[in-house]
């Protein structure tokens, strides 16, 4: 993985035309292991009481920043790769096919990485630095796709809002907010899935959701240039 991060800043463009149909299934298995390992490693070091019902202090779940062997730098160097390689994607010309593919192969992986943060103390290097190549990776592949590809993209990410954690729910947030930013109306087809998801998260226990929803907000209604107070009320 460290070569074809190697390639995707030395060789801007080819690299990526070339490598992304070879390596797509292999960085979505690592993917998947990465995200399967370091659930398993979650399962075998949280308390057996908070096992069962996933209550009790915030620190009693964040198990995996001591446990980041592994799965950890997995995720990291893949992540890593595709936020370089997806930069160069279009979804115009001949090379299209070959984002649109890449982005169906690694679309579910890449989101699944949110359910890791329920067990990531917030506050730590191993959180910022996931949720850095994460945000990223997600970003370059949504500017890469074309009409349905956005759409799916915020789709997925805020399915992952849902949660029972907040911590996810936080993140999943983050990340749609992220893309709203960096992308703006570039992303305007999938405004109907935002206001869906956050709409329901406007009276959320957690005090974080709500301010992280209004900043979203805010920054949509800016891009947008219109409110979204009565659609979220309906």
């Amino acid at each position: 993985m460290a070569a074809l991060t190697t390639l995707a800043v030395e060789a801007e463009g080819l690299a990526e035309e070339l490598l992304m149909p070879l390596a797509n299934k292999d960085i979505s298995s690592a993917l998947k292991a990465s995200h399967s390992v370091a659930l398993r490693l979650a399962r075998e070091k949280l308390p057996r009481k908070k096992r069962r019902t996933l209550s009790g202090s915030r620190t009693d779940k964040e198990v995996l920043s001591s446990q980041s062997w592994w799965w950890y730098d997995v995720a990291m160097a893949c992540l890593n790769f595709l936020g370089l390689a997806f930069k160069q994607g279009s979804n115009s010309g001949p090379e299209a096919k070959v984002w649109a593919e890449s982005f169906e192969e690694l679309l579910e992986p890449c989101v699944s990485i949110l359910d890791v943060f329920e067990f990531l103390a917030v506050d730590d290097a191993i959180c910022s630095g996931l949720a850095r190549v994460l945000q990223s990776a997600l970003v370059a592949m949504t500017a890469s796709s074309a009409e349905d590809g956005v759409k799916r993209m915020m789709q997925a990410v805020l399915e992952k809002t849902r949660s029972e954690d907040a911590e996810v729910v936080l993140m999943a947030l983050r990340c749609a907010h992220r893309i709203w930013s960096d992308l703006g109306i570039q992303v305007v087809m999938s405004l109907s899935e935002v206001v869906m998801y956050t709409s329901e998260l406007q009276d959320h226990e957690d005090s974080r959701v709500e301010t992280e929803v209004k900043a979203m907000v805010r920054t949509i209604e800016d891009c947008t240039g219109e409110s979204l107070h009565d659609a979220m009320k309906t």
